[in-house]
C-alpha cells in the first residue's frame, strides 16, 4: 500500500496482539484509513490549534522508522484560514 493511499480496509483493533488469543478471536475488526502525517498536521492547525510541538517515536518492531507520535498544540480563538 502506497503512503499516499486513501484506501479504506479492515483490521484489527490497535494493540489488539497484546489482547488474550480467546478474546481476540471475539473481537469485531475495525475500519480504517491510514493518513500521512501532512494530513494530521493539517487537520490539527485548520481546526484552530497551533502546534507547540511534534514528536515521532521508534516503531515497536523497527527502531529504524517511524511508529507512533506526539502532537502537542493549544487551542487559538480565531480559526486559521488557508
Amino acid at each position: 500500500m502506497s503512503y499516499f493511499s486513501t484506501e479504506i480496509f479492515e483490521g484489527e483493533m490497535a494493540h489488539a496482539r497484546f489482547i488474550d488469543d480467546e478474546i481476540r478471536r471475539k473481537m469485531p475488526k475495525c475500519i480504517y484509513r491510514k493518513y500521512t502525517m501532512s494530513e494530521i498536521i493539517n487537520a490539527v492547525t485548520d481546526s484552530g490549534f497551533v502546534l507547540k510541538s511534534f514528536d515521532e517515536h521508534p516503531a515497536w518492531t523497527n527502531e529504524n522508522v517511524p511508529g507512533e507520535f506526539t502532537v502537542i498544540a493549544f487551542k487559538t480563538r480565531k480559526k486559521r484560514i488557508r
